[in-house]
């Protein structure tokens, strides 16, 4: 069982065995945070949520009593460790329960590579939390707001969902004492954003607003075996997709979230892999391969027609989804070897 399962926080979450749904305090404290001291403004669609606004507000009330000194130092922390969201999640996914939010015994020279540029925020975390009596506001006004978005998913799609990724894949599913899978709704996040937190033996699954409501977040559970494959490809940095990265790193979205080749071409991958499994669940076959161009994304259109007239029609050829990736991204000619 994940260790932040605890009976005063999470004893209305939801397990199906190896799947925890859960209200994390804890990530609720980094988005009262975001939002209401660090003026976090993105989204993707027209306007925030009114949750995201309501907790905006809220803080901004809650800070206003707070002493300057202290808004200072918070402030000061951020503008001095600038990163991208996604480390501040992963980071305060190893934190413990506050009101310390200590880093557990599980932050591992990986966690703490990736964090190499947050050192210490957990202690931000603490205090922000403490002074600004985030524990009375969950309880009182923002855990049944969680709680509805919980009720919402359904074991059974849940399953399903994973049970179809793998078959997709060609890969095992992870054996159920081998992987927790720990889904967080997020809703003071940009709509139809979602994240994943890969630890040694956890995944955790982030979702916005505008995300899967029922079953699982494909496309966030396809980065757990999409990046380590892309991650450990040799001579990555002299195939045709290097190219084609240094021609759209300009774009807006690799600029904002995909600055790196890895994470350029792992997204490339996710994305098209994730419209071929919904249109072969749900039949769907207008995707926005233009808008994603538009964006630098403009892989995705021809792997997705790779996946479709090739690795789906040749399973002889591609035993699985890593060989099928290492042949794209082979530099030279790409020709099918044996994994």
């Amino acid at each position: 069982m994940i260790n932040v399962i605890d009976r005063k926080y999470h004893k209305d979450s939801k397990i199906f065995n190896n799947i925890y749904i859960v209200p994390d305090i804890r990530f609720f404290t980094l988005y009262a945070l975001f939002n209401g001291i660090y003026d976090y403004h993105y989204e993707y669609a027209e306007e925030m949520s009114a949750a995201r606004l309501e907790l905006t507000a809220d803080i901004k009330r809650v800070a206003a009593g707070i002493d300057e000194l202290s808004l200072q130092r918070w402030k000061h922390y951020f503008c001095t460790h600038k990163a991208h969201i996604w480390y501040y999640i992963y980071y305060t996914s190893f934190c413990q329960l506050p009101p310390r939010f200590e880093l557990s015994l599980d932050a591992d020279d990986e966690c703490r590579r990736n964090s190499a540029e947050i050192e210490n925020f957990n202690q931000i975390l603490s205090e922000f939390y403490d002074k600004c009596e985030i524990e009375r506001l969950y309880f009182e006004k923002y855990k049944p707001l969680l709680m509805d978005y919980i009720s919402a998913y359904d074991e059974k799609t849940i399953h399903s969902d994973i049970d179809y990724v793998h078959h997709y894949l060609r890969i095992p599913k992870p054996a159920v004492s081998a992987l927790d899978i720990v889904i967080v709704p997020i809703p003071f996040e940009s709509h139809f954003m979602g994240y994943g937190a890969p630890q040694k033996n956890k995944l955790y699954l982030f979702e916005s607003i505008g995300g899967p409501s029922r079953g699982l977040n494909i496309h966030e559970y396809l980065h757990a075996f999409v990046n380590p494959t892309v991650e450990a490809l040799p001579g990555i940095h002299s195939c045709p997709a290097a190219a084609v990265f240094d021609e759209q790193k300009h774009k807006e979205w690799i600029l904002s979230d995909y600055g790196e080749l890895h994470s350029f071409v792992s997204e490339n991958f996710v994305r098209a892999i994730t419209y071929r499994i919904i249109a072969n669940l749900y039949g769907k076959q207008n995707f926005c391969f233009d808008e994603l161009s538009q964006y630098g994304l403009v892989l995705v259109k021809e792997i997705y027609t790779r996946l479709k007239e090739d690795y789906e029609v040749k399973p002889d050829t591609y035993n699985n989804i890593h060989h099928f990736i290492r042949t794209y991204i082979a530099p030279g000619p790409q020709q099918p070897q044996q994994a």
